[in-house]
This record gives C-alpha cells, sequence and structure tokens, in this order.
C-alpha cells in the first residue's frame, strides 16, 4: 500500500493505492481519494474578534452618534501574546489598506506614549479584553490626544490583531462607519 496526502487548509486528501491479484493472476492496482476532516489546533485561530458599537463616545468632538469597539477573546489555554497596536484597515475596491491604529487597552491610562507601541500586550488562557472603542477619527480617535489635523472616516473598516512572535494577523469582522 502506498499513502499519499494532499493538504489544504480545511480538509485532507488522503490517496490509498491497493494492489489487488485478479483471478487470472494479473496485478490491479486502484487508486482511492477519500477526503478527510482534520481537526488541528495550529489551524484553528487562537483569538476571536468581536466588534461592537458603542453610544459612549471618548472623542472631544460632540455630534459623533458611534463609536467602535473590539473584544479581544483568547480561545486557548495559553497566554496568547499579540502587539499592541490594533491596525485598522479600510476597505477600498483593490483590498484592504491600513487606514490608522488604535491601542490594544481597556483604559487611557494603559495608553503607551512612553515606549511607542513596543509593549506586547498578554492575554492569558480563555479570557477577554475589551478594548477602548475606536470614534472614527484618524488621530486622537481612542483617547484624547493633542491632534492639529484630523478627520473622519467613514466606509467599511475592520478591526486587525497581529500575534507575536509568528506575525499572524487574526481579522474581525467588516463594519460601517456611516458618513456624518
Amino acid at each position: 500500500m502506498v499513502w499519499h496526502m494532499i493538504a489544504s487548509s480545511r480538509f485532507t486528501i488522503e490517496r490509498k493505492q491497493i494492489m489487488m491479484r485478479s483471478k487470472l493472476g494479473r496485478s490491479i492496482t486502484f487508486i482511492l481519494a477519500v477526503p478527510l476532516v482534520t481537526l488541528c489546533a495550529c489551524a484553528a485561530e487562537p483569538l476571536r474578534l468581536d466588534v461592537t458599537e458603542h453610544t459612549d463616545v471618548h472623542h472631544v468632538f460632540t455630534g459623533m452618534a458611534k463609536s467602535y469597539g473590539v473584544t479581544i477573546t483568547n480561545l486557548t489555554e495559553s497566554v496568547v501574546t499579540i502587539e499592541r497596536g490594533i491596525l485598522i484597515e479600510h476597505k477600498i475596491p483593490r483590498g484592504w489598506i491600513q487606514e490608522t491604529a488604535i491601542q490594544a487597552v481597556a483604559n487611557c491610562t494603559e495608553i503607551d506614549t512612553k515606549y511607542q507601541w513596543k509593549a506586547p500586550i498578554h492575554l492569558e488562557g480563555h479570557s477577554s479584553r475589551a478594548v477602548i472603542p475606536w470614534d472614527g477619527f484618524l488621530c486622537a480617535g481612542q483617547c484624547s490626544e493633542p491632534c492639529r489635523q484630523n478627520v473622519r472616516v467613514h466606509g467599511i473598516y475592520r478591526f486587525v490583531v497581529v500575534i507575536v512572535p509568528d506575525g499572524k494577523r487574526i481579522a474581525s469582522p467588516p463594519f460601517t462607519i456611516p458618513r456624518y
């Protein structure tokens, strides 16, 4: 018997070559292709990102109806380390481009300006972190900071978390920021 494995991201095809002898003594070779569903912990996403809309807008500008938060949930038993900066990507006709970023912090006192977002965040197994919502501004959209030129965006966006040290990117479901 000869076994061949063809791997894909969702399932594996197992090819089994069987040699048999016919009644006349001739050898006959059969090749069977059997799809197998494989459950591999390495293929599963270690994090889940849930987007939430908030009415408690943190920005100094008033009149904004909503802000957009993300809750990061560690789905594994072990600690998962992520980059402090959460990318915010904008959908354009050619695909997704990075527009800005926020920090994966639960309150404004955790904002890291001294180390320029270098300190990673560690999420314990089966824990969640609700991140301060983003108000849709390109700068100072998470916690109020001085910003000379600021713009409120609109369109389809998503949050992207990067796992340390392998650099795997996990994206949230897309959400829409309406034009005001």
